[in-house]
C-alpha cells in the first residue's frame, strides 16, 4: 500500500484470501482521483463493488461497476457519474475498453491509478491467458500512463515477467509471498484404474463430509463432472446432504442456482469443472478434491487454495490415475489454436479493404468458421500481434475491426505458427510439472512454495502432507518378499486364506487388481490361459465387491502390497505375508463365501432367529448416530438390516459386506461402529481402509 500511495507501479503476487484487494481499495479511498479496476469476470466485478457499497451503506464512497449485465439506464447512470467526477473507483471487464463511449468518458476523468486484478490472464505463459487483457497496455498509454497495480494469486517468475512486460511496468515494486497455508493438508492418492478411483472416492466422502463446512470436487471434463456428481449425490443422500454440479454446458440459470445453493450452505458439495471458482469467497470449505491431474501447479494452487480460508484445518487431495495424462493431452490438443484457424478468421475478415471499418455479426462468424468465442478472440489477438488487424472492438452481438496494411504471407504465417507452438509447448511443460508434483515423495507444501519462489520457511503445525506423514522408507515387512521362488500349491483348501496368499506369492507374472479379481472369481472368458492356475475360481461364489474388499483387507494388514505406476500396479506378497502363510499364523481376515448363508437367511425376514439384546444395542447406537447427523434413524440402517446383523454377528468388514443393504458407503461410514457394537465394546476395533 505504501508503494501504491507513493505512485509506484506495483505487482502483488499473494494467495487467495490474503488481502490483495486491500492493496488497491484503501489507496483508492485515501486519495483523490479515479481508480479503474479491471477484472475478468462480471460476477466477480459485481460482487466486489456491491460488497463495498453494502458494507458502507451510510457513506457514498463513489464506487460503481459497469457491466453488460446492467440495463441501459443503469449503464448511462454510471457513465454520467463518471463524467461528473463523482466516482473514486469503477470496476470493469477488459472488454469494456473496446467501447468508444467508455474510453471517451475515461479520458475526461482524472484517472490516478489502473488496477489489473487476476493479472496472470495477461501473460500467454499463465494458466488462464485471456487475449482481451493484451489491449490494456495501449489503454494505459492513452490514459496518460497512470501508475498500475497488478495483482494475482498465482504467478511463476516467468509469468511475473510476462505481466511486467505486457503492461510495460516501469521500475515496479514486486511483492511475492504469503503462499504458505499451514492449515491445509496436501495429499495425492495414486489410483490403479478409474474404478479404483471411484471406489476411493466412495470410501472417502462419508469421512470428508462428516464434519461441518462444505466441499468442492474439481473434475477435468463435463462428462466426468456429471458422473462424479451422481456418485457423490448417492453417497451424501444417505447422510441427508446434497451434491450439485457446475459446468459450462449448463444454462446460466442452472449454474447460478448451483453456485447460490453451495454458497448458502444448502448444498454441502459442489462438483465442478474449472469453469467455476474465480473470485468465489466461501470461508468454510473443508476439503477440495481434484478428480484427476489439474492442468498446472498454478491452477491447482488457485483452486485448492479456496479451502480453509477461515483458517480451519482443511484438506486438498488429488485422486490421480495414469489415464489422467491422456485426458489432459486430449484437452490441450482440443483447446489448441492452429495456424489454419487463424488464417480462416483472417480470410473471412479480409472481404473489406485495408483501413475500412467493418461490422460482423458474431453468430454468422461462429456458424461460418466453427470456432467458439475463446478461440475467435485468441485468433484475433494473433492477427493483431502480426499487424493483420487493427482497432478491434466488440459488443455483445457484433465485432468491429479494421484490417491492417500487412497481408497473409508465408513469413507472417510462420511467425504465428511459431508462437502457437511455443504456447502449446508451455502448456505441456506445465502439465509435466503437475505430474511431477503428483509423483514426488518430497514435502508437497515445500514443493509448492519453491515453485512460486516463496523462500520463507514454512510455519509448522504438524505433518502438512502425505509425504511428510509417511515413513522415510517402508518397513521391511511391507516390502516385497525376496528369496527363492515360491512353489504354487497343487490345491487350495476352501476358505484357506493362507493357501490363497501362498498362491498369489507363487503367481508369475504378478497381476493387477482387475485381472487378479477375474482369476479368483473364475471369469474364464476374460482370462485365457490363466484359467489353469489353482487360484482360478477359488472365490467363484463371491461378488466383485467382496473379492475387491478381500484384497483390500490383505493390503490393510500388510500381507499384500500394490506396486506403483512404474510397476503396473501389480499385487505382490510382502515379507510379512510370506511369513504368515509359511507359519500358518492366525489372521483376522475372512475369505468371501464364509458368510454366504446370509442372503438365504435374510430372505426369511423378521422370523429368523437373532440376538435380541444385540438388536437393541444396535437400535440404541442408530438412534444416537441419527441424532448427531440430524436425520431419521432409517437413513442410517433399517430394522431389517439390524436384525440380520444381530443374527449373523459379523466381526469383520468383509463379513459385514455380505449383508444385503450394506454397501461401500455404509461400510465406510458406519462399519467400525457396527463391528464395535457386535463385539460388545471389547476394543478389538477393525479399522477400515482409508
Amino acid at each position: 500500500m505504501r508503494a501504491s500511495l507513493s505512485g509506484r507501479n506495483v505487482l502483488v503476487v499473494m494467495p487467495t484470501g490474503s488481502g490483495k484487494s486491500l492493496c488497491f481499495q484503501l489507496p483508492a479511498l485515501m486519495t483523490s482521483g479515479l481508480t479503474v479496476v479491471v477484472s475478468p469476470l462480471i460476477a466477480l466485478i459485481q460482487d466486489q463493488a456491491d460488497a463495498l457499497n453494502r458494507d458502507n451503506v451510510r457513506a457514498d464512497l463513489g464506487i460503481a461497476s459497469l457491466t453488460s449485465m446492467q440495463s441501459p439506464e443503469q449503464q448511462r447512470d454510471v457513465l454520467y457519474r463518471l463524467r461528473a467526477g463523482r466516482l473514486r473507483m469503477i470496476y470493469v471487464a477488459p472488454e469494456r475498453f473496446r467501447s468508444g463511449a467508455f474510453l471517451e468518458s475515461l479520458r475526461g476523468a482524472a484517472v490516478t491509478r489502473l488496477v489489473v486484478d487476476e493479472a496472470h490472464c495477461i501473460s500467454e505463459w499463465g494458466h488462464d491467458f485471456r487475449p482481451d487483457y493484451l489491449s490494456l497496455r495501449p489503454i494505459v498509454v492513452s490514459l496518460g500512463s497512470p501508475p498500475v497495480t497488478a495483482l494475482t494469486a498465482t504467478a511463476t517468475r516467468r509469468v511475473q515477467k510476462g505481466i511486467v512486460d505486457n503492461l510495460a511496468l516501469s521500475d515496479p515494486v514486486i511483492l511475492v509471498g504469503g503462499f504458505d497455508r499451514p492449515n491445509l493438508y496436501w495429499s495425492v492418492h495414486r489410483c490403479a484404474s478409474d474404478q479404483d478411483r471411484r471406489e476411493k472416492l466412495v470410501r472417502a466422502l462419508p469421512k470428508l463430509a462428516a464434519g461441518n463446512g462444505s466441499g468442492l470436487i474439481y473434475a477435468p471434463t463435463r462428462k466426468a463432472c456429471e458422473e462424479v456428481g451422481a456418485i457423490a449425490g448417492n453417497v451424501l443422500a444417505g447422510m441427508g446432504k446434497r451434491a450439485m454440479i457446475y459446468h459450462a454446458g449448463l444454462n446460466p440459470q442452472e449454474r447460478n442456482d448451483a453456485q447460490a445453493a453451495w454458497l448458502a450452505g444448502d448444498a454441502h458439495l459442489l462438483v465442478a469443472t474449472n469453469a467455476f471458482g474465480m473470485g468465489i469467497d466461501k470461508s468454510d470449505v473443508r476439503y477440495i478434491v481434484h478428480y484427476g491431474y489439474p492442468e498446472s501447479i498454478e491452477s491447482y494452487y488457485q483452486e485448492a487454495g479456496r479451502a480453509g480460508r477461515d483458517g480451519g484445518r482443511s484438506r486438498c487431495d488429488v485422486l490421480s490415475c495414469f489415464t489422467d495424462r491422456k485426458t489432459r493431452l486430449w484437452l490441450i490438443e482440443n483447446d489448441a489454436l492452429t495456424v489454419r484457424d487463424v488464417e480462416s478468421v483472417y480470410r473471412f475478415l479480409r472481404a473489406s479493404k485495408a483501413g475500412d471499418e467493418r461490422t460482423i455479426d458474431k453468430a454468422i462468424l461462429f456458424r461460418s468458421l466453427d470456432l467458439n468465442l475463446t478461440k475467435l478472440r485468441l485468433a484475433v489477438a494473433r492477427l493483431e500481434g502480426a499487424s493483420l488487424v487493427q482497432s478491434f472492438t466488440e459488443t455483445s452481438e457484433e465485432l468491429r475491426f479494421t484490417l491492417g496494411a500487412e497481408t497473409w504471407r508465408p513469413r507472417v504465417a510462420g511467425l504465428i505458427e511459431e508462437g502457437l507452438r511455443a504456447q502449446k509447448a508451455e502448456r505441456l511443460r506445465r502439465l509435466g510439472e503437475m505430474i511431477d508434483y503428483c509423483k514426488t515423495e518430497n514435502c508437497r507444501r515445500r514443493t509448492i512454495l519453491d515453485y512460486f519462489g516463496d523462500v520463507e520457511a514454512p510455519i509448522g503445525r504438524g505433518p502438512c502432507c502425505d509425504s511428510c506423514d509417511r515413513p522415510a522408507r517402508p518397513p521391511a515387512a511391507a516390502m516385497p518378499a525376496t528369496g527363492p521362488r515360491v512353489v504354487m500349491p497343487a490345491r487350495i483348501e476352501p476358505g484357506s486364506v493362507h493357501d490363497i496368499i501362498q498362491a498369489i506369492d507363487a503367481l508369475r507374472p504378478s497381476l493387477g487388481k482387475k485381472r487378479l479379481s477375474l482369476l479368483l472369481r473364475g471369469s474364464a472368458s476374460k482370462l485365457g490361459t490363466d484359467s489353469a492356475s489353482p487360484l482360478f475360481g477359488v472365490l467363484k461364489a463371491a461378488s466383485v465387491k467382496q473379492v475387491d474388499t478381500f484384497l483390500d483387507q490383505l493390503m490393510m494388514w500388510g500381507l499384500l502390497r500394490q506396486g506403483g505406476e512404474d510397476e503396473y500396479f501389480v499385487y505382490k506378497v510382502t515379507a510379512e505375508g510370506r511369513k504368515a502363510w509359511q507359519e500358518r499364523a492366525p489372521l483376522d481376515v475372512s475369505v468371501p463365501g464364509h458368510f454366504a448363508v446370509a442372503r438365504s437367511v435374510i430372505a426369511v425376514g423378521a422370523s429368523m432367529p437373532y440376538d435380541e439384546d444385540l438388536f437393541e444395542r444396535l437400535r440404541n447406537w442408530r438412534r444416537k448416530r441419527a441424532a448427531e447427523l440430524v436425520v431419521p434413524p432409517f437413513f442410517i440402517m433399517s430394522d431389517k438390516i439390524l436384525r440380520a446383523i444381530a443374527a449373523l454377528k459379523p466381526e469383520t468388514a468383509l463379513a459385514l459386506l455380505e449383508i444385503p443393504g450394506i454397501g461401500d458407503a455404509k461400510l465406510a461410514q458406519y462399519g467400525n461402529d457396527v463391528i464395535e457394537v457386535v463385539r460388545d465394546g471389547a476394543g478389538n476395533n477393525n479399522n477400515l481402509d482409508d
